[in-house]
């Protein structure tokens, strides 16, 4: 997919917290320069990049039981990667920006990691709806208009995760959930999914923005609700109000209540994620 050339592209060694079962201990991108989270990466490292929401995501992949990871606004893909690198879990990537699934298969074949990358928007309704695309950034493209100045758009398929999992048999066991405001439409999409398979779910929560749909579109299902942050083990939240500072964005709701055990790997994870660097390639 993607075709980089006569493009200046981004060159980068990542280095990963220990040896994933897929790939050595470190991950390979080469990317177009002018995207945004390569960019960040290759400053920071994993280090840099929400490490607390990283070190939670891979927890939750190493709990037992079946399912899939599934990485609902993809992007370039950073937590399909690493997804792919540590657990034997189907991971499931839905991005609908081109260049951007573009970049991540690019990334998935270079490292040999198995995601399977759809195209598409998940959303409250199958059918099409415009992408608004931002200006500023290509991590903030959004369905929702207004959210950021946009001067462009896509016309893009959507669907509900409901549909996608009855039509293809796809069980999830973790959702990860970022598409710039439209978190409660992919939640309203996946009514029946959270109902019956119970995954664990890490969802962006946007202060002032989606905390009472989220608030609304949760209550009925039982789940345990924490802001991850750096604390462990983190704090349990009886309701959802998103960080005004926006230094911590991301939530997880929990199908149970996490025992001692999940947060000591999580904390060791964190402090593992901690050292995960990027050193320039050619």
């Amino acid at each position: 997919m993607g075709d980089q050339h006569n493009e200046a592209i981004r060159s980068f060694i990542l280095s990963m917290p220990g040896k994933g079962s897929r790939t050595s201990s470190q991950l390979t991108v080469r990317l177009p320069a002018g995207l945004y989270v390569p960019r960040l990466l290759q400053d920071t490292g994993l280090a840099g990049f929400e490490p607390s929401t990283l070190a939670c995501w891979l927890t939750i992949l190493k709990l037992p039981g079946p399912g899939a990871a599934v990485d609902v606004g993809a992007n370039v893909g950073i937590y399909s990667w690493l997804a792919a690198a540590f657990s034997e879990r189907h991971v499931v990537a839905f991005e609908p920006v081109p260049e951007l699934a573009n970049a991540l298969n690019d990334v998935a074949v270079e490292n040999d990691l198995q995601i399977t990358i759809e195209q598409t928007a998940l959303s409250n309704q199958d059918g099409r709806a415009v992408l608004y695309l931002s200006d500023a950034t290509d991590s903030s493209n959004s369905l929702v208009p207004g959210f950021r100045p946009s001067s462009a758009s896509l016309d893009v398929t959507t669907l509900r995760l409901d549909t996608y999992c009855s039509e293809t048999g796809v069980s999830p066991h973790v959702l990860k959930i970022d598409t710039e405001t439209n978190e409660p439409d992919v939640l309203a999409g996946s009514i029946q999914t959270i109902s019956t398979l119970r995954p664990w779910m890490i969802v962006e929560v946007l202060a002032g923005r989606t905390e009472e749909r989220l608030t609304d579109l949760l209550a009925p299902f039982d789940y345990y609700w924490y802001p991850i942050d750096e604390n462990l083990p983190l704090a349990a939240a009886s309701e959802i109000v998103g960080d005004p500072t926006h230094s911590n964005t991301n939530w997880l709701f929990a199908p149970t209540k996490p025992q001692r055990r999940f947060w000591k790997r999580m904390a060791k994870m964190l402090k593992d994620l901690q050292s995960c660097t990027a050193t320039s390639s050619k």
